[in-house]
C-alpha cells in the first residue's frame, strides 16, 4: 500500500508579467468596448431604417387609398347630381313645373342651384335669383359637349359663381325630350372639405405631427407637390444624384442628410401612379433619440469595461495568490483520476474502509462480485453491507494485522459457488495510527477448478495405468476360474447336494462376470478408445436415452420434465456420449428414492451446447461435492465409483467439460458442455 505525501510547490511570478497581463487586459477591454459601441450603433441605425421603410410603405399605400377614395367621392357626388338633373327635367317636361318647384327641389336635396338651357345655350329656367346675363358664347362653350349631342352627361367640376359668390361643383345633363341641358350644382367648398379630409395632403400633415418625424413630402421633377407645414423649399430631384437614383428604382433608399442644421435619416421611395413613378415620397426621421441612445450605450459600455477590468485584475491576483493550491489540487486530481481508473479496470474486487469502519472505496469488480450497489454502499458501515465479513476487513481492523491470500468459499446471490482469495492491509495515518483498511479479493474459482481438473486427470491417468497392469494380471486368472466353474458344473456334478453345488458354481460364475466387468471398466479408464466422431443431433440422442429411462422413472414415481432448445448438429461419438447421458440420468433417478422430478434442459450458448440434468433428491454435501469425479468414490451401496469418472473422461475427450452444483435438501444439477460444431 503506497501513501501519497503532499507535494510542496513554489512559484515565482515576475512583476513585469503582471504588468503585461494588465496592459493586455486593458487593451482587450478597449477593443471590445469599441466593437460593442459600433455594433450597437449599427444595430440601432438598422432598426431605424427598417422602421422608416415600413412607415414610408404605409404612407404610400395610404396615399393610393386616398386617391381612390377621392375619385370615388367625386364619382358619387356626380352620380347624385345626375339623378337630380333628370328628376328636374321630368318635373318640367311632364308636369310643367316652374321656378318654385325647382326651388323646393333644391332645398330638399341640399343643392346649390338648378339651371335649364335650350338648344342654343340660352337660359330657360334658373333657381339663381338675379343671375347676371352670361354671354351665349360662354354658355355655349361650357355646355358644348351636351348641346352638340356628344355626351348625355358632362361633369363640369368646380366653377366659380358668375357673381363672385360661392364656388360650386356642377354637372350638366342633356334633356330627355327637348334640346338643351340641365345644370345641377352643389356647394364646392363642401366637396373640397370632404376631399381634403381623405386626401394625401391631410395624411401627410397628420403623419408629420408624430414625434420623431421631421418632415414628409411628395415631390416630382417639377417641385414639391404636397408637404408638411414646416417645409418651405427642398432641393429639386434633377440636382440631387441620390434622388435621381431613388426615382429610378422601386426599392426604398435611405441616407443621412442635413435638414435645417440637423442630421436626419431620410427614407425615399417612388410613388407610382398608374404603374409609372410620378414622384418621390421623402420621409425625414429625427436622429436625436438615436444620438441619446448611442451616448447612453457608450456610457454603459465604459462602466462595464472598467468593471470587467477591475474584475480581471482581481482574478489575476487571486490566480497568483492561489497558484500553489491550484497546482497541488491538479496533481491530486490527476493522481486520484489515475488511481480511480486503475481501480475501476482491476479484475479484482477492492473494498476500503476508514478507521470507523465506513466504506470509502468499492470498485466495479466488487459491485459485480458481491452484488452490491456502490451508491448505496459508500458511507455505510462495513458490517451492514458485508454481514459475514466476506472481505475480512472487520478482522483486520479489530486485530490490526495483515491477511494474505486466505481462500474462502462464497455463494453469490444467484446461487453460484465461488472460491475467493482475500488479502487485506491496514492504511497508515499521518501519525502512524491506522486510518483504515483495504481488501483485495480475487475470484480463483476457475483456477481451483482447473487445478482440480488437472489433478483429477493426473489421478485418472495414474489410476488408469495401474488399472491396466492389474486388469492384465487379473483377467487370465478370472478366465481360468470361470472355465473351472463351468467344468465343475458339467463334469463333476455330485449326486448329493446337487442343488447347493449348482448354486455355488452359479454364484462363482456371476462374481467372476462382475469382476470381469470391473476389469473392463479399468481398461476403459486406462486406455480410452479412439472417438468415432460424426454429426449428430444432441436432442435426438437425449431422446433415445429418455426412452430407456422413462419406464424406470415411472416405477420410481419420478416425473420427467424435458425442455429442448433449438440446437445445431454437433461432432460427437454417439455411443460414448450415450454412456455419459445414461449414467447421469440413472444417478439422478437413484438419488430420488421417494420420487421426485427429473428436469432435462438443452440450450445453445457461446460456442457450446449445454445439457442440464437436475434432480430433486437429497443433494450432495459440500465435502463430497468435490470428490464426485474421483475414481472409486461413491455413496451408493454396491457402486464402483467409476461411472462419473468415465463420464468425465468422455466429455473431456470431446473437448468439453462437466460441472456439478448441489444444495443439500434441494437437489443436484449436472451440466455437460459440448463444443458446437466448428468450435475450436
Amino acid at each position: 500500500m503506497s501513501v501519497f505525501s503532499p507535494v510542496r510547490l513554489r512559484a515565482h511570478v515576475n512583476p513585469r508579467y503582471i504588468v503585461a497581463v494588465m496592459v493586455v487586459l486593458a487593451l482587450l477591454m478597449i477593443v471590445i468596448s469599441v466593437w460593442v459601441i459600433r455594433r450597437a450603433q449599427s444595430n440601432m441605425l438598422w432598426v431605424m431604417e427598417k422602421e422608416g421603410v415600413a412607415l414610408i410603405e404605409s404612407i404610400i399605400q395610404s396615399s393610393r387609398n386616398a386617391l381612390r377614395a377621392g375619385a370615388l367621392l367625386e364619382e358619387t357626388i356626380a352620380e347624385r347630381l345626375v339623378n337630380n338633373a333628370r328628376q328636374a327635367d321630368h318635373l318640367v317636361e311632364t308636369e310643367g313645373a316652374g321656378r318654385r318647384a325647382l326651388m323646393q327641389m333644391v332645398r330638399e336635396n341640399e343643392l346649390l342651384s338648378i339651371e335649364i338651357f335650350d338648344g342654343s345655350g340660352r337660359p330657360i329656367l334658373s333657381t339663381i335669383p338675379a343671375r347676371p346675363a352670361e354671354p351665349d358664347s360662354a354658355v355655349r362653350e361650357r355646355l358644348s359637349p351636351i348641346l352638340d349631342g356628344g355626351y348625355a352627361v358632362h361633369v363640369l367640376g368646380y366653377e366659380e359663381a358668375a357673381d363672385g359668390g360661392v364656388e360650386r361643383y356642377a354637372v350638366a345633363v342633356a334633356r330627355a325630350e327637348s334640346p338643351g341641358a340641365i345644370v345641377v350644382a352643389v356647394d364646392g367648398s363642401y366637396v373640397r372639405e370632404m376631399d381634403e379630409e381623405i386626401g394625401i395632403g391631410y395624411l401627410i400633415q397628420r403623419i408629420s405631427r408624430e414625434p420623431g418625424i421631421e418632415y414628409v413630402l411628395l415631390q416630382d421633377e417639377e417641385g414639391i407637390v404636397l408637404a408638411s407645414r414646416n417645409i418651405e423649399r427642398m432641393p429639386r430631384i434633377a440636382g440631387d444624384p441620390f434622388l435621381r437614383h431613388a426615382l429610378a428604382h422601386e426599392e426604398a433608399q435611405h441616407r443621412i442628410t442635413e435638414f435645417e442644421g440637423r442630421d436626419v435619416l431620410e427614407i425615399v421611395k417612388p410613388f407610382p401612379v398608374e404603374e409609372a413613378a410620378s414622384g418621390l415620397f421623402r420621409l425625414g426621421l429625427s436622429l436625436e433619440g438615436y444620438r441619446e441612445m448611442v451616448t447612453g450605450t457608450r456610457r454603459q459600455v465604459a462602466v462595464l469595461a472598467v468593471l470587467f477590468f477591475l474584475l480581471g485584475a482581481i482574478a489575476v491576483t487571486l490566480i497568483i495568490i492561489n497558484q500553489n493550491y491550484a497546482l497541488l489540487n491538479r496533481s491530486y486530481r490527476e493522481i486520484r483520476t489515475l488511481t480511480g481508473s486503475v481501480l475501476e479496470n482491476m479484475r479484482s474486487a477492492v473494498v476500503a474502509v476508514d478507521a470507523s469502519g465506513r466504506i470509502t472505496v468499492l470498485n466495479r469488480a466488487a459491485e459485480e462480485m458481491f452484488a452490491v450497489s456502490r451508491s448505496q454502499a459508500l458511507g455505510r458501515r462495513y458490517g451492514e453491507v458485508f454481514k459475514e465479513d466476506e472481505c475480512l476487513l472487520a478482522e483486520t481492523l479489530e486485530k490490526g494485522r495483515t491477511i494474505t491470500g486466505v481462500e474462502r468459499p462464497y455463494r453469490t446471490f444467484s446461487g453460484d459457488r465461488l472460491v475467493l482469495a482475500v488479502s487485506t492491509s491496514d492504511l497508515g495515518g499521518s501519525e502512524g495510527e491506522a486510518s483504515g483498511a483495504v481488501a483485495v479479493v480475487r475470484d480463483v474459482t476457475k483456477v481451483r477448478e482447473m487445478e482440480e481438473s488437472i489433478q483429477r486427470s493426473d489421478r485418472l491417468s495414474a489410476m488408469g495405468n495401474l488399472a491396466a497392469g492389474v486388469a492384465h494380471e487379473v483377467r487370465n486368472p478370472l478366465n481360468a476360474i470361470a472355465i473351472a466353474a463351468q467344468r465343475l458344473e458339467e463334469e463333476f456334478l455330485p449326486d448329493a447336494s446337487r442343488e447347493e453345488f449348482l448354486t455355488l458354481t452359479s454364484a462363482l460364475r456371476s462374481e467372476v462376470g462382475r469382476l470381469n466387468e470391473i476389469v473392463q471398466q479399468f481398461l476403459s479408464l486406462a486406455s480410452p478408445p479412439k472417438l468415432r466422431r460424426e454429426a449428430a443431433d444432441l436432442n435426438g440422442l437425449i431422446g433415445e436415452v429418455l426412452e430407456l429411462i422413462e419406464p424406470e422413472a415411472e416405477s420410481r414415481d419420478v416425473r420427467v420434465d424435458r425442455r429442448f432448445g433449438k440446437l445445431a448438429d454437433v461432432e460427437i461419438d454417439r455411443e460414448e456420449m450415450k454412456k455419459v447421458v445414461l449414467n447421469l440420468m440413472r444417478n439422478a433417478l437413484e438419488a430420488m428414492k421417494g420420487g421426485g422430478e427429473l428436469r432435462i434442459r438443452t440450450a445453445e450458448g457461446d460456442g457450446y451446447h449445454s445439457l442440464r440434468i437436475e434432480d430433486t433428491g437429497p443433494g450432495i454435501s459440500r465435502e463430497n461435492l468435490r470428490k464426485v469425479f474421483h475414481p472409486y468414490f461413491t455413496t451408493k451401496d454396491g457402486g464402483t465409483g467409476l461411472g462419473l469418472s468415465i463420464a468425465h473422461r468422455i466429455v473431456v475427450e470431446h473437448g468439453g467439460r462437466i460441472e456439478v452444483d448441489s444444495v443439500e435438501g434441494k437437489g443436484t444439477v449436472f451440466t455437460v458442455l459440448i463444443p458446437s460444431k466448428g468450435s475450436p
